[in-house]
């Protein structure tokens, strides 16, 4: 294996030989070693005597070791094989987040940053930040509350907030729900996603484990309502173990934000992000609404209208339900470009689509990847791909740092696309570079022996969306870890860079280049393929122009906006739970009735109300991440805000130089160089030359 040791500025990649018992032991050495850095810090430095270099320099190393080495550490529960490493990892996390409310809580320190924030440095740029930044976390820590019973409550509910959100995490990622289903009942399934399906001995059925990729293929394709209607109700009841969690996370978060005199938690959460308060994010979502919902309302009324001249249903009623989306959209789709969109995945295998897109990441962004033939403790498992990444020579070759790739779905594993940041960047104390290391882990269906994991659309979109967020870590060049990447983000921007890149799934040309039919991969594929369409000529290689036409005007009806309005209804159900304004509010709301009645409202789809009045079925929100992470409660809106100047990004600047490599190097050292160590809306602002706009969103959506 390729280890960078000879080369003094590059640093080895991360080990990953940990057990139970050691990641046990290194959480509560490296929780000891930081309080004691902190103790000598006071002890050291009597208040009259704090300045930045000697209060703030110290407790920002402090923080960039910490953050190096417990975020792999806490890492472990997403992605090991073995539950005892994963138990071990989530009590890591959760030691963790005691530890950093003890921080926030130490008077002592406090009153050492209040003096650096207080006193007349000449600070600037990141420095100026830093302060600022742990001041107010300070004060957001209850260092604004004056009495001592109400500071004791607010540390007694962030304790109790860190136990919930570590137990919710641990429940989705462990998440066991499944549902049962005949060969009849799948009529209408490809036969490939019902080989992916278990035989159950006991019930004589397939059995579908709810948190497995291969769920999504049977939506779209069963054309039983009661067998659609099953999986949706399921899939929406999902985790409900979490709901009771959910709900006494809001309310302590309202007695918190009360605490530090703020109206709600969305108050309190808005002060730091581009939006800045509940009031303007609750404007920009009705308007928003205001000009989807007729769009929406159409769009419903064609597919109820495809639904009631179904010469075959098996349900009479004129209504049109939530299970009936994907079953019938897909049918729209076909009926409209005359081709079963199911063809297009052929084009889209796994590992080619992958190295496509990094190839255009290396384009865009002047990086390359090499990869790194890994050995056992380079990586968690051996599916993962190791890659050291660099600078090309036109951006001065310097190493970057690593990236991991962890694609398949695999009991136990985190069950969703993400990116995750291993290690932050930072300047050492000495002045060299410690470099990101960066992880994406999806949740692809296994190959076969003879056919790869095929990728829709939507999951190439994803794909591309979340080795985005990577790129933007690696690329990422921040004085203090804390700034480092999307994650230095405001949690109302972090989506951005992503979300224009999404664009280039929906150009042709660009969506052409990602293409590789899979008959091309071997001749084993290629034999295959030929056995399923015998009398054939195989597929060219790249994807025909009117497959891809089929695929923009679908991603355009998929991601319309009825995709928008449920992306709204979201984000109102996030902004309302944490917009509570009383207690007796905060005791009596019923969050699953608020779900289901907002998704009904909002998203314009019906539900099992329809049969019995009630909106207590489902608790989709469950399994809404977000909503348990600190950093992105009440931030769902954050989605929708930063798309809309995504997409002003994308159409004033790139839609017509798609590869302009000049361009994206200023929108790189622009936008995501300096991660959240300058304002992310000011750096749009300079790069665009002008405040963005929603006309091009709107016009995009619309049109």
């Amino acid at each position: 294996m390729f280890k960078p040791n000879k080369m003094p500025e590059i640093q080895y990649c991360v080990e990953f030989s940990a057990t139970s018992a050691s990641i046990t032991t290194g959480a509560e050495r490296l929780v000891r070693a930081s309080r004691c850095e902190r103790d000598e810090l006071v002890q050291d430095i009597a208040p009259e005597w704090a300045t930045f270099a000697n209060v703030m320099v110290p407790l920002a190393q402090m923080e960039n070791d910490f953050a190096a080495k417990s975020r792999v550490l806490s890492f472990y529960r997403h992605v090991s094989v073995d539950p005892d490493i994963r138990a071990a990892s989530a009590n890591a996390q959760a030691l963790f987040d005691d530890f950093d409310a003890e921080c926030w809580r130490r008077e002592d320190i406090f009153e050492l940053v209040a003096v650096v924030y207080h006193n007349s440095e000449e600070l600037t740029g990141e420095s100026k930040l830093l302060v600022e930044t742990w001041y107010h976390r300070f004060l957001k820590s209850g260092f604004g509350i004056r009495d001592a019973a109400g500071r004791e409550r607010f540390e007694e509910i962030q304790r109790r907030l860190s136990v919930i959100h570590a137990e919710s995490r641990e429940n989705l990622g462990h998440c066991t729900d499944e549902i049962f289903l005949s060969l009849e009942e799948l009529e209408g399934v490809p036969e490939f996603t019902v080989k992916q399906l278990e035989y159950d001995d006991s019930s004589g059925k397939l059995r579908l484990d709810l948190s497995n990729p291969a769920h999504r293929n049977i939506l779209p394709s069963a054309s039983k309502s009661s067998t659609r209607k099953q999986l949706f109700l399921a899939s929406d009841a999902r985790c409900g173990v979490n709901v009771p969690l959910i709900k006494e996370a809001v309310q302590l978060r309202y007695e918190m934000a009360k605490l530090l005199g703020f109206d709600s938690y969305a108050a309190l959460q808005l002060q730091s992000r581009v939006a800045k308060t509940p009031e303007r994010v609750r404007e920009f979502l009705l308007d928003l609404q205001s000009k989807l919902r007729p769009c929406g309302l159409a769009a419903v009324q064609k597919l109820r209208d495809l639904k009631r001249n179904d010469a075959d249903k098996d349900d009479e009623s004129d209504e049109f339900f939530h299970w009936d989306y994907d079953y019938y959209h897909s049918r729209l789709l076909k009926s409209q470009l005359s081709v079963d969109r199911s063809q297009t995945r052929e084009y889209f295998p796994l590992q080619s689509t992958t190295s496509a897109i990094m190839g255009l990441f290396s384009e865009l962004f002047g990086i390359r990847f090499i990869e790194i033939r890994a050995v056992e403790d380079d990586v968690w498992h051996p599916n993962v791909q190791l890659f050291s990444v660099y600078n090309d020579a036109t951006h001065g070759g310097e190493f970057l740092g690593y990236l991991y790739l962890d694609l398949l779905h695999r009991d136990g594993k985190y069950p969703s696309e993400s990116c995750f940041n291993l290690e932050p960047g930072f300047t050492r104390k000495d002045g060299t570079r410690h470099y990101p290391s960066t992880a994406l882990l999806c949740a692809f269906s296994e190959p076969t022996p003879t056919k790869p994991s095929l990728l829709g659309h939507f999951e190439v979109t994803t794909l591309l969306h979340e080795l985005g967020h990577c790129i933007h870590d690696l690329v990422s060049k921040t004085q203090h870890s804390r700034f480092h990447g999307r994650q230095g983000l405001a949690a109302d921007f972090g989506e951005l860079p992503s979300q224009m890149l999404e664009y280039w799934c929906r150009t042709p040309s660009q969506l052409k280049a990602l293409s590789y039919h899979y008959s091309h991969l071997s001749p084993a594929h290629l034999a295959a393929w030929q056995e399923e369409n015998e009398g054939k000529a195989q597929p060219e290689p790249e994807i025909p122009d009117e497959l891809i036409q089929v695929l923009t005007q679908a991603g355009r009806s998929t991601l319309g906006p009825l995709f928008h309005l449920d992306q709204m209804h979201r984000a109102s159900f996030d902004l309302t739970v944490h917009q509570i304004a009383s207690e007796e509010e905060a005791e009596y709301l019923d969050i699953t009735v608020l779900w289901n009645a907002s998704r009904k409202e909002m998203g314009l789809l019906d539900g099992q109300e329809v049969f019995d009045g009630n909106y207590t079925h489902g608790n989709g929100y469950a399994t809404t991440t977000h909503l348990m992470m600190p950093d992105h409660a009440a931030g769902y809106y954050g989605y929708l805000y930063s798309k809309v100047y995504a997409a002003d990004l994308f159409y004033s600047e790139f839609h017509d130089h798609p590869r302009d490599a000049e361009r994206f190097k200023r929108y790189r050292q622009c936008v995501l160089e300096s991660g959240g160590s300058r304002d992310g809306f000011q750096n749009l602002v300079d790069f665009l030359g002008r405040e963005p706009s929603g006309d091009a969103f709107c016009h995009s959506l619309l049109n």
